[in-house]
């Protein structure tokens, strides 16, 4: 751990990590479209081979990384920092920062991308997070069921040998009921909760046992992890694809069950991999590095940057003539460096205000 000069306690490998999942998010959603993530604009070309397998890439643990960094530095409230005194001090507070921005950026994207909508439907989507929004109920609803979790297993008068026994049965939980839950279309998006609270849960094992995986991490280990990604995302994403198709093509709801769980095992697999190699990255560079300035600065926009990105993009894509001028091949890459620097820049902006750094 590091301070700033205003002793503020700093995580060095989270410090490391925003930004580089930073950096996924906006290259993964520049090039969504050759993967099928996203509509194609009017005179684009989306069979560009190399494009889609930098949209697997980007994607196969950015979702779970920034979940990961969440689940880490919340652990690290509750156990070290001793944050949050009730479960209603917890919800007030993570309403206040998550569900809030999600009504206001909600209703800013519904008239800027979308078309406002004032059906029953309208409504429900505003409040479930609209377009990549869905990431806030999802993360509200995480942190509420991490205390809960870390209340029960965490017991000060537990004995060690106990506290691992529930530990155990927590991430077997977590592993085997958990993502098979995560099919049931539970309302404001608490079964998207319920895939990710493996990789939050996860991330708190991570920060209590993170001597031992210093200790651990060699850079040999961190290559295999690298290297075991990369082989990993090549031969399971095909059969992902395949199994999508068949979803698609599924006569009942029953029927796409046994593809979707593939999927999300196949998924769960690839993206612990990926978490893992990022954060011993983290570690084989904090042990010979500082965290700079402006890595933490850039690290603390990720989240107003997470906010913004999609906006920019949207509006590039679908509401100007940009893919006209870039062509196929250049517009991916340009629309990735606007927008890195448009949405860090308004991050900024934004937090310079008191009203904004209270929300971002």
């Amino acid at each position: 751990m590091i301070k700033d000069n205003k002793s503020k306690v700093w995580l060095n490998e989270i410090a490391f990590m925003r930004p580089c999942l930073l950096l996924l998010l906006v290259a993964y959603h520049s090039f969504a479209l050759y993967c099928g993530a996203w509509d194609v604009p009017v005179g684009i070309e989306q069979n560009v081979e190399a494009y889609r397998w930098i949209a697997h890439f980007t994607c196969s643990f950015l979702m779970e990384g920034f979940i990961f960094v969440s689940g880490y530095i919340f652990t690290f409230q509750l156990l070290t920092k001793n944050k949050f005194s009730s479960l209603w001090d917890l919800t007030k507070t993570k309403a206040h920062r998550l569900l809030v921005p999600c009504l206001v950026f909600g209703l800013l994207y519904t008239l800027i991308i979308e078309s406002l909508d004032l059906s029953v439907a309208g409504l429900y989507n505003l409040l479930s997070g609209p377009g990549h929004l869905w990431f806030l109920p999802c993360l509200f609803w995480l942190f509420l069921m991490q205390y809960l979790i870390i209340t029960y297993s965490e017991k000060k008068n537990d004995e060690e040998t106990k506290s691992t026994k529930k530990r155990l049965g927590i991430v077997a939980f977590l592993f085997l009921v958990t993502p098979v839950l995560s099919v049931i279309p539970f309302p404001f998006r608490f079964n998207q909760s319920l895939y990710y609270l493996l990789f939050f849960y996860g991330a708190g094992l991570f920060y209590k046992y993170s001597s031992a995986i210093n200790n651990w991490t060699s850079i040999g280990k961190c290559l295999f992890l690298w290297v075991l990604l990369t082989i990993s995302v090549l031969l399971l994403y095909p059969i992902m694809d395949k199994n999508t198709e068949s979803i698609v093509s599924a006569s009942s709801s029953i029927a796409r069950v046994p593809y979707i769980l593939a999927n999300l095992y196949m998924k769960i697999f690839i993206a612990w991999i990926g978490v893992t190699a990022l954060y011993t990255t983290a570690v084989i560079y904090c042990r010979t590095h500082s965290i700079g300035k402006i890595m933490l600065k850039i690290g603390a926009c990720a989240y107003g940057a997470y906010l913004f990105h999609q906006f920019i993009l949207k509006y590039l894509y679908y509401k100007m003539e940009f893919p006209s001028y870039t062509g196929t091949m250049m517009m991916p890459w340009v629309a990735f460096l606007i927008t890195l620097v448009l949405a860090t820049l308004l991050t900024l902006l934004v937090r310079s205000t008191k009203v904004g750094k209270k929300y971002l």
